[in-house]
């Protein structure tokens, strides 16, 4: 272990330091003690610290030990919802994932997903084009935060350049 790697273990949060962090919470005073390091704490307590306040946060675990730690840690904006006529809750995670693109781009990066249209298959090409249209403009609707990109189409041919292995009946 580096010099540099001891240090930060030694002044971190862990088992080793567990009575002197208890200590500091009851020595000294907090404008804000969050409880619970999953992700809407940890993000109330980064929010409250960029403010200027002095935060605190305390779990019965560790950060992200619950449902965080089991999230698939996707970013996504929602188009399922979209099927339920969630067209609010859409806009609403569309404009979140954009904001988290935009500003911690170090956490968050768009990956691409390739959406086959079968023939006779569940959903129509109509239906898809026309759901990823909206979720296209609610994605950019009032937000100055857009969508990096909106969907784009291929032809089976393109399919099968992007995806060689994928099953060409029915595409």
């Amino acid at each position: 272990m580096s010099e540099l790697e001891k240090k930060l273990f030694d002044e971190s949060w862990n088992h080793k330091n567990r009575d002197k962090i208890i200590n500091q919470l009851k020595d000294k005073n907090y404008d804000v003690i969050v409880i619970g390091a999953g992700i809407t704490g940890t993000g109330v307590a980064r929010e409250a610290a960029m403010r200027g306040l002095k935060v605190a946060v305390v779990d019965m675990q560790d950060f992200a030990a619950g449902t965080s730690s089991r999230s698939s840690k996707l970013g996504h904006g929602g188009l399922r919802y979209l099927g339920y006529g969630e067209m609010d809750l859409v806009h609403e995670s569309t404009t979140e994932r954009n904001w988290m693109v935009a500003h911690i781009p170090h956490l968050i990066r768009p990956i691409p997903f390739l959406i086959p249209v079968l023939k006779g298959g569940k959903y129509k090409k109509r239906d898809i084009v026309s759901a990823l249209k909206i979720y296209d403009f609610l994605g950019n609707k009032d937000t100055e935060f857009k969508i990096y990109k909106e969907h784009k189409w291929y032809k089976p041919e393109g399919v099968f350049e992007l995806e060689p292995e994928l099953l060409r009946e029915g595409v």
